[in-house]
This record gives structure tokens, C-alpha cells and sequence, in this order.
């Protein structure tokens, strides 16, 4: 290089992502696996919407998901419009003005390739070994809940490709710093000065940058992980940084040609989350327990010996039952519903309660959020994400306990003869739902509307502390009742 021209920083950051609950970063597209078999008798194999994979057929994060979750950091700790937001992850199009296009930021972001995996053995919808979902791959598959009835929808079941809890991902990011000296000419005392001048700003520019950059992955370090991909608001996506993996590579190319490298270990703290900042309910269901796999079931009569029970529960972990995040966010918002439509009844709050959640809205930009409901803007609906967050859904303990009934006949209510059969349920389950209330993306909304959301979410809190809540199968014969832990 000659003497005066640019100097140039490259910091090179890798670190490990963990993946605390399921994540699904969706491809677009859909397949059909040979092992997933769908709802007992159906007519055809399922669609599953599939994972983003790599060149080995491995599940992939991919540079702009991460970029997203870093910029989303960014704008909480700088202001959505801040300029320390652009200047690391540059402006977006749609934001600069007629004629004009974005700008690149400071930091790549580079793909997450997957370092490790845990097996899953216990997958449910899956039969046999899950050969082509590939290791540390399951599917999981969730249905609307009808308002009305607040039971599941018929004929709405879908399935996902999910990635399971313990992946870990590699992340890479790196920083390019360049000064801003160059070009033939001049006096050569006067360009040795100012390349001098140019490789002091650009340390102080590359340091400045890095140290911004680290301070968004320190807060990628918080034990209840920051959420990715699809199903955010239902617990999906969580993934957390291990903060003793940090490392950073530095190498510099000075203006006179000189080339220097080197790799240091910068461990960050581990942050525990702000206590203040999330709810969480501690519920114990002493009775059965479980969420149907429909793929396992099987008719009753004939000989049960040696053989798998009718009715099977979701494990992913054996002998421990899968509670998912969408589990639990349509019984939330059935709840919330039946507590905002009581208050309406009642002349508490304002407004009709048949409109306290009605079917078919969607929101598009620039709609005022004042005409949604309290539910509407806790749950969200069609193209606006709700406030209310499902932070972890933590299922511990459980002790299977398969239960032995009898189909009875409908008409003469007595039972009928060859119908015994059984289910695997959990007794003893410990579930903590830990829940946040954020701001949203609710741009307009006045105070008063905000304090009814507010008040509604503690109102919900408050009711499943009392009287508990109803998840799972078969509620109308005693399975899935929760109960606040230390109520009796």
C-alpha cells in the first residue's frame, strides 16, 4: 500500500446463540415428511411449513432475522429514530425521502450455521425415528381456538417444522472501519500528517462502534433470551447469547502498509431479566394433565397388553409433557375476553360486549388503534402483534398416570361393551407462565386507552391467581385444571 492512503479496521465478533424455547424462522415454503403422519385417519399426509435449512440440509438463521433482533435492541436502547441506530445497522429505504434510497450500516451480519443439536427422540407427530426432520428437529402443530366456544376450531390444524430448545447457532458479525485519506499528490509531509490524523479517528471510530455493538449483545445475555422468527408473543423464538463465548478478531491495515492481527476472549456478563419487567403465574395441576399428539391415537377394544395407550400426550423429553406457547395464548385470551365482556355487562368499562373481540379485523398502517379493544390490542389481530408477551412457558415435574374410561353410549348413558380404552395424561405438572406487558407498536394511543389495556392485564392476572386456568384435553371431565400454587 503506498504511504498515505487509507487505514483500515476489521473487527471480526463471534459468540454462541443458545435457543431457550422453539423457533421457527420459516422459508416460505411447505413439505411433506414421511414420518409425520398428521391426525390419526386422515385422508392425506400434512403440510408442514418448513424451517430455513443450509446447503447440509440443517436449520439456518439467516443474516437479516438476526440483523432484525439486533436492530430491534438497538432501537430500545437508542430510540426507534435514533442516529446510533442507523449508523450501525443503516437507514431503510421506505424511511428516507422521495428520490433518495438506504444506506448501509457499519456492522454486517453475517448467517447463524448450527453448531449443535439435541436429539429428540419423543417428537410428537412423528412415527418412528424423524429421519429427514434431521436432528434437533420436531414438529409441532396448533389449531384455532374458536371465540364462541373457546374450544378448538374444526378442520384448522396446521403443523410447523419447530428447531428445539438447546440448538446453539454461531453468530458473526463484523465491523468495517475505513479512514477517509487517499489519492495521488500533494505534499508528502502534509499526507503523512493527515493519514496519521485519519488512523487516529478511525481507532476512535472502530473503537466507538464496537463498544455500541457490545452493548447490545450484553443485553442479548438476559437468561429469558430475546425473541426470533415466528410466534414471538407465544413464547416461540427465544434464543440468549452465552456470554462467555464472545470473542473478537481485530486486524489492522495501517496507511503504511503494515499488517496487524489478533484475537481476544471478551466475556460478557450474564443479566438476569428485570424483575419488574414480567408477571409470572405459578400454577400446579394436581390432576391429569396432557395435550393430545393425534398422530398416536388408536381404537378402542381388543387386547391392551404390551401396546401404547389410546389416547397419547405431546413429550418432547420422555416422561415429561410439551406445553406449547400458542397452548396457553388462546385459553389467555378466552379468559381475557369473558373478563372484558363481563365489565361491559356490567357498566365498568364502555362499550357493546358482543364488540369486545369480533372475528375478520385487520389492522393496516395508519389505523387508529383507539377503535380495537383492550383484547384486540393485548392479543393482537391480523397484522398487528399484541402487547401482551409470552416470555417462557416452564413445564416441570409430572408423573405419567395412563387413565382407564369407558366410552358410553349417548343415548342409554350406560357403557358400551369393547370400549374400554386409555390415555396418557401427567399428574403433578408445575407449569410458570412468565408474562410481559410491553408497549406495543401502538403509535397514537392515548393515555386512557393504554390504562384500560393495563388494567384489563392485571385483571387477568389477578382471575387466574383465583380461580386458575383449564389447558389441555378433556377439561369437561377434570383433565388440565391448574391451580395457583399455595391455593387449595
Amino acid at each position: 500500500m503506498r504511504e498515505g492512503a487509507s487505514p483500515r479496521i476489521l473487527h471480526d465478533i463471534t459468540a454462541t446463540l443458545v435457543v431457550l424455547s422453539p423457533l421457527h424462522v420459516g422459508s416460505g415454503d411447505t413439505c411433506n415428511i414421511s414420518t409425520v403422519t398428521g391426525k390419526k385417519g386422515a385422508n392425506r399426509q400434512p403440510e408442514v411449513a418448513a424451517v430455513v435449512r443450509d446447503a447440509d440440509d440443517a436449520p439456518y438463521l439467516p443474516g437479516t432475522t438476526i440483523k432484525g433482533l439486533l436492530r430491534r435492541l438497538a432501537e430500545e436502547r437508542h430510540g426507534r429514530d435514533g442516529e446510533a441506530v442507523e449508523r450501525l445497522f443503516g437507514s431503510i429505504k421506505s424511511s428516507i425521502e422521495a428520490g433518495g434510497g438506504g444506506a448501509a450500516g457499519r456492522v454486517t451480519v453475517f448467517g447463524a450455521r448450527r453448531i449443535a443439536a439435541p436429539a429428540v427422540p419423543e417428537a410428537p407427530f412423528v412415527a418412528g425415528a424423524a429421519d429427514d426432520l434431521g436432528r434437533g428437529v420436531f414438529v409441532a402443530a396448533r389449531t384455532r381456538i374458536d371465540p364462541e366456544s373457546g374450544t378448538a376450531g374444526d378442520h384448522t390444524l396446521f403443523h410447523q417444522e419447530m428447531v428445539a430448545p438447546e440448538t446453539t447457532f454461531a453468530l458473526r458479525l463484523r465491523i468495517d472501519t475505513r479512514g477517509r485519506v487517499g489519492g495521488a499528490g500533494g505534499d508528502h509531509v502534509i499526507q503523512t500528517e493527515a493519514a496519521a490524523r485519519d488512523g487516529r479517528d478511525a481507532r476512535l471510530e472502530a473503537n466507538a462502534t464496537l463498544s455500541d455493538l457490545l452493548a447490545l449483545l450484553d443485553l442479548l445475555c438476559e437468561e429469558s433470551g430475546r425473541p426470533i422468527g415466528k410466534g414471538q408473543s407465544d413464547g416461540f423464538g427465544r434464543v440468549r447469547l452465552d456470554p462467555a463465548s464472545v470473542k473478537i478478531q481485530e486486524r489492522v491495515l495501517g496507511a503504511d502498509g503494515t499488517f496487524t492481527s489478533r484475537t481476544t476472549k471478551r466475556p460478557l456478563a450474564r443479566r438476569t431479566s428485570a424483575a419488574a419487567a414480567v408477571d409470572v403465574l405459578r400454577l400446579v395441576c394436581d390432576g391429569p394433565f396432557l395435550v393430545v399428539d393425534a398422530s398416536k391415537t388408536r381404537k378402542q377394544g381388543g387386547s391392551d397388553e404390551g401396546k401404547e395407550p389410546h389416547i397419547a400426550a405431546q413429550v418432547l423429553v420422555k416422561d415429561e409433557p410439551l406445553l406449547l406457547g400458542t397452548s396457553v395464548a388462546g385459553v389467555l385470551r378466552a379468559r381475557a375476553r369473558w373478563l372484558e365482556m363481563r365489565a361491559r355487562l356490567r357498566g365498568l368499562r364502555d362499550g357493546a360486549a358482543e364488540k369486545v373481540d369480533p372475528e375478520g379485523v385487520v389492522w393496516r398502517k395508519g389505523d387508529d388503534p383507539g377503535r380495537l379493544s383492550s383484547v384486540q390490542r393485548l392479543f393482537g389481530i391480523t397484522g398487528l402483534r399484541g402487547r401482551l408477551e409470552i416470555v417462557r412457558v416452564e413445564v416441570r415435574g409430572g408423573t405419567p398416570w395412563d387413565v382407564t374410561s369407558v366410552k358410553l353410549d349417548r343415548f342409554t348413558g350406560g357403557p358400551v361393551d369393547n370400549a374400554l380404552f386409555k390415555t396418557r395424561t401427567f399428574i403433578g405438572v408445575r407449569l410458570a407462565l412468565v408474562l410481559r406487558l410491553g408497549p406495543g407498536r401502538l403509535a397514537g394511543l392515548d393515555a386512557d386507552r393504554g390504562a384500560q389495556d393495563e388494567a384489563l392485564y392485571h385483571d387477568l392476572l389477578d382471575d387466574i391467581r383465583k380461580n386458575g386456568l383449564t389447558l389441555g384435553h378433556g377439561g369437561n371431565k377434570g383433565f388440565g385444571w391448574f391451580r395457583s400454587e399455595g391455593a387449595s
